[in-house]
């Protein structure tokens, strides 16, 4: 690439996310990681069979508490993500929504980049966990929300169990990775170690190592996403589509994508 070029491509990306230099840095982002996990931690020192009846209360139609109380715990690390961030924005300046990128909603975008890009990622991962499956050693276990996902029994458990993984933890993940912590390291580092950096972040926390590569491609798209629309809405919308369609495979064949 001529120096020309390599200049109008700099400047093609300098125009595309954030829209603004975040005032938050690296310390409020690993402060919102400890903290969830300090709180979720604390949570789990209750008495166990207490916090398991509360969430079979809450939850029913799951085969057992322990599903109820994961769907509980997954819940309350959702609500801390999306109130620690939306907080910790606020509390750094005016404006938080704006800031995080949930503006410039463009229903062309949310279209191409977050539905279609949403179908396009879900077979992505489809075909590269065929392959994963061929080379590994024995059969992969499920995920813990597909794993959820497969035990709930009637339509009020799988409404909670949709609304989760389909709406709740897209919107919490986008929020922090997306929102939060991709505009400091982007401001800092550039486009693609930023992009890296985040994706290899958003891979590792889902805690399964045989998925962690396509998650984290997974995630590179969204972050590509935000930078070629300028806002935060079709990264959410293409994370949604990929979990609605998993989710569909697991209730129609009782197995994970």
């Amino acid at each position: 690439m001529t120096d020309q070029g390599w200049r109008g491509f700099r400047s093609y990306w300098d125009r595309g996310w954030p829209v603004e230099r975040p005032p938050w840095g690296v310390f409020e982002v690993l402060l919102v990681i400890v903290l969830v996990f300090v709180l979720l931690f604390s949570l789990r020192l209750f008495d166990p069979y207490r916090l398991a009846a509360l969430a079979a209360a809450l939850f029913p139609g799951y085969s057992d508490r322990t599903l109820s109380l994961l769907l509980l715990l997954s819940l309350v690390q959702t609500l801390l993500i999306i109130g620690l961030v939306l907080g910790a924005a606020r509390l750094r300046g005016s404006h938080p929504l704006r800031r995080l990128g949930l503006q410039n909603f463009n229903w062309r975008s949310v279209w191409l980049y977050g539905i279609l890009g949403g179908v396009a990622i879900f077979i992505f991962i489809v075909v590269t966990m065929t392959l994963i499956n061929s080379l590994w050693h024995q059969p992969l276990p499920p995920q813990e929300v597909a794993y959820l996902i497969g035990r709930t029994n009637g339509w009020r458990a799988q409404l909670g169990s949709l609304l989760m993984s389909c709406v709740l933890a897209p919107l919490s993940e986008e929020l922090f990775f997306r929102g939060f912590a991709y505009p400091v390291l982007r401001s800092r580092l550039g486009v693609w170690p930023a992009t890296l950096i985040v994706s290899c972040l958003f891979g590792a926390l889902h805690y399964d190592l045989a998925r962690f590569l396509p998650i984290a491609l997974g995630g590179a798209f969204f972050a590509l996403a935000c930078e070629k629309t300028r806002s935060l809405y079709p990264a959410i919308a293409a994370h949604s589509t990929w979990n609605i369609l998993t989710t569909l495979v697991i209730l129609l064949t009782g197995s994970p994508a």
